[in-house]
């Protein structure tokens, strides 16, 4: 990724505006991670993994392999088998389809980002980046560089 691109994301950032992209699907694990993917891998944006069921990273799913050029998975979400709207096929066809990637998963972080948007109104996209991150919870079983903070949570009010 060149400057150009770093530094618009960087700029939006700095404008209060927090992009959170998909991690990438080129990953055939355990045997061949792959790093993440354009535009995830830039240091201004939230790179979203995706994980399964049962709490364990999507064979799909791209990990934090470029640590020095930035490139690190920041958070998890749901990924695999996640039922989503899909285009009608024809008249017959639903408008729901079961899906499974990183593009699964990144919907997830983005409503949380939402909702906190909502939620706390004064705080700016980078507050709201450090929130989603401190509240993400740790996945023991597995490494931070294919996870990041962890499988995003939502702050309870007590």
């Amino acid at each position: 990724m060149g400057y150009f691109y770093t530094n618009i994301y960087s700029r939006a950032l700095e404008n209060n505006c927090l992009i959170i992209a998909a991690a990438g699907n080129d990953s055939n694990r355990p045997a061949l991670p792959m790093p993440v993917s354009a535009p995830a891998n830039a240091v201004s944006i939230m790179a979203v993994a995706a994980i399964d069921s049962q709490m364990q990273i999507a064979r799909f799913s791209n990990g934090g392999l470029n640590a020095s050029t930035g490139g690190d998975i920041n958070v998890c979400a749901p990924g695999v088998n996640v039922l989503s709207s899909y285009p009608k096929k024809s008249a017959n066809s639903g408008n729901y389809q079961i899906l499974s990637g990183t593009s699964m998963a990144t919907p997830h972080v983005s409503g949380l980002a939402a909702l906190y948007m909502e939620q706390y109104p004064d705080l700016n996209a980078r507050e709201i980046w450090e929130l989603i991150e401190e509240h993400a919870k740790p996945i023991e079983n597995l490494k931070y560089r294919d996870v990041g903070k962890g499988l995003v949570q939502v702050i309870r009010e007590e």
